[in-house]
């Protein structure tokens, strides 16, 4: 009989890993040089944070000063009124529209060319809470004296006591129509001030000022239309607008020693004008002749003819190209 042996497989030993300095050295450096960018990458993005909070969000930067130059004709506080609305609200909900560094400058330009008509504006920053707002205005070449008739019509005594609605004395009802005395109607005129440009574009609506009635010319139109007259409108064009102004500076130079009131005009006939003196006398002349040639015989008939007449002239007719009436 055999004998069978037991085979027993050998135990192995554990098996001890290998250190290796310079793969264990390596894998430090690289963790901690993640940690150094992670905090690196938090404390940038912390001091972004405060850096823009510091000169956008808070209030370090805010216009606290608005310096507004150059406008004669248009009012300081309409103006800064103007852009303090501009500077109102935010950007992007956090960011308020007043930080000087944020500043629209062409909100605010055209903000103020909505309202007003301006030739140029220029906005600085003056850091760090004012801004500098430079106005040039179109330049007011003439003052425009707008004379509207005003009908008055009294109303009856009975109509008033009563409260009834007052009828035109031609409107009948059922066809009766009653005959009576014409109503005695009184007429009012309502004058209205602008200056306006070198194109004839009113550029201010408003009370003149005196300086502005002493130095510019006044033209003076009757107008019906009683709608309002508003800053942009053409009133007069540019060809009537520079005929009177030069008829202005030809009047100064003269030897006569004219002193012009001002100048009327009937936009329905431009064909010409009438300018008033001071003295009282007025004189008619055409736009279809040269202005110089009627001027100079203006001052031949008033040295040569009228003399010493003038204080009871009334009126010179220049309208013909090689006459001159006068009365």
């Amino acid at each position: 009989m055999l004998r069978r042996h037991r085979y027993y497989k050998p135990k192995r030993g554990r098996i001890q890993k290998i250190k290796h300095p310079i793969r264990e050295q390596m894998a430090g450096r690289a963790t901690a040089g993640r940690a150094k960018k992670i905090v690196g990458a938090l404390f940038a993005l912390a001091t972004t944070g405060w850096f823009a909070y510091f000169f956008l969000a808070s209030d370090n930067f805010a216009v606290k000063s608005i310096a507004i130059s150059g406008n004669r004709n248009i009012p300081t506080q309409e103006l800064s009124a103007i852009i303090g609305r501009e500077l109102g609200g935010a950007h992007f909900l956090f960011v308020p529209r007043s930080n000087i560094l944020l500043v629209s400058k062409e909100g605010i330009q055209e903000a103020i060319r909505k309202q007003y008509l301006v030739d140029e504006i220029t906005i600085k920053r003056a850091l760090p809470y004012t801004l500098q707002v430079a106005v040039q205005e179109k330049l007011s070449r003439v003052v425009l004296r707008v004379i509207t008739p005003i009908e008055i019509i009294p109303l009856p005594a009975e109509k008033e006591e009563s409260g009834e609605e007052a009828v035109p004395p031609d409107v009948s009802h059922n066809n009766v129509t009653e005959t009576k005395e014409a109503e005695v109607r009184e007429v009012q005129y309502a004058e209205s001030y602008h200056l306006l440009d070198v194109n004839g574009i009113v550029v201010k609506s408003g009370p003149a000022s005196e300086r502005d009635l002493a130095e510019l010319p006044i033209i003076e139109i009757i107008r019906n239309d009683q709608s309002e007259i508003n800053p942009g409108a053409a009133i007069l064009n540019r060809e009537i607008v520079e005929l009177i102004f030069e008829l202005y500076e030809r009047v100064k130079m003269s030897p006569q020693a004219i002193a012009l009131s001002h100048v009327s005009f009937d936009p329905e006939n431009s064909r010409e004008l009438i300018f008033k003196t001071k003295e009282g006398w007025q004189a008619l002349i055409s736009t279809q002749i040269p202005l110089e040639t009627q001027l100079q015989k203006l001052e031949l008939a008033l040295a040569e003819r009228i003399k010493e007449n003038r204080k009871s002239l009334q009126y010179i007719d220049l309208r013909v190209k090689d006459r001159v009436y006068f009365k």
